[in-house]
């Protein structure tokens, strides 16, 4: 409910624009939407993406006929994903946060294609790596998403590469079963980068609703809302604002009256404007 005051008989019909926000917030000269912001704080999914290289020198034979022997290279950088929960908080002021807390052991697996020394590209086989990721840290941050509409979406990465991981090879082979694999020496076994993905999900449009009462100072209430439309509010007439968009309202007064305050009331809140 906005409750408008007279003052006293010292001036002519006086028009004043009152930029009313919803929230049940009416802006006089300052816009006090940035005050009174409404947030959500779902937890959402995400992943921890891990970027690897591994790069190994093998010998192994031929299971038929163990004379026949061969020499290669394995080497190639992939990544692999692990899912994680992520505690986030939106307002629509565009203040953004979020934390997660991640200790997990993930199994990994890698195909790699390699070909002998002195063989046809045609006559390799894959090498198979397979191992594990063992995580335990938390991350915590805030975004700036005041550049974007509270109604999109928002894709974030943060590179979390400083915390670190365990990163273990536990098995080599060739997929080929005809090959066993003798020897083999690790020359490089490197995690490049880990990066947390996660999305800040949109804040659905909430409408507010004022009802507008006044004294015998106040000859109408009119303005514009967002679709360029005229609005005519009559007393004791509701009228439903969209939050965090601004649609001018004006109060007129009769001829004699000035402004007072406006006054808004709800059930848990009261705001006086002078």
């Amino acid at each position: 409910m906005m409750i408008i005051k007279r003052e006293k008989l010292i001036k002519r019909i006086v028009g004043i624009m009152v930029f009313i926000m919803a929230m049940i917030t009416i802006i006089t000269n300052v816009n006090l939407q940035k005050i009174y912001a409404y947030e959500i704080s779902p937890e959402v999914n995400g992943t921890v993406d891990v970027q690897y290289t591994l790069n190994y020198e093998f010998e192994e034979h031929y299971k038929p006929d163990s004379s026949w022997t061969c020499d290669g290279k394995a080497n190639k950088t992939a990544t692999f994903s692990v899912p994680v929960k992520v505690k986030i908080t939106r307002n629509t002021n565009g203040k953004a946060t979020y934390s997660m807390s991640f200790k997990e052991t993930s199994d990994w697996r890698l195909e790699c294609y390699a070909v002998a020394s002195g063989m046809n590209q045609d006559q390799g086989s894959y090498m198979i790596f397979e191992g594990n990721a063992k995580f335990d840290f938390t991350d915590s941050g805030e975004h700036d998403l005041s550049q974007i509409s509270y109604t999109d979406k928002k894709d974030e990465s943060v590179d979390l590469t400083s915390k670190g991981c365990e990163f273990n090879v536990t098995n080599f082979f060739d997929d080929n079963p005809d090959w066993q694999v003798d020897r083999y020496i690790e020359k490089t076994k490197r995690v490049d980068k880990i990066t947390l993905k996660f999305t800040y999900p949109e804040i659905a449009e909430r409408n507010y609703t004022l009802t507008f009462d006044w004294d015998s100072g106040v000859s109408g209430v009119t303005g514009h809302n967002n679709d360029e439309k005229d609005i005519d509010i009559s007393k004791n007439t509701a009228y439903s604002y969209t939050y965090g968009k601004t649609e001018p309202t004006f109060i007129f007064f009769n001829d004699g009256y000035e402004f007072d305050y406006v006054e808004e009331t709800t059930q848990d809140h009261k705001q006086n404007h002078s």
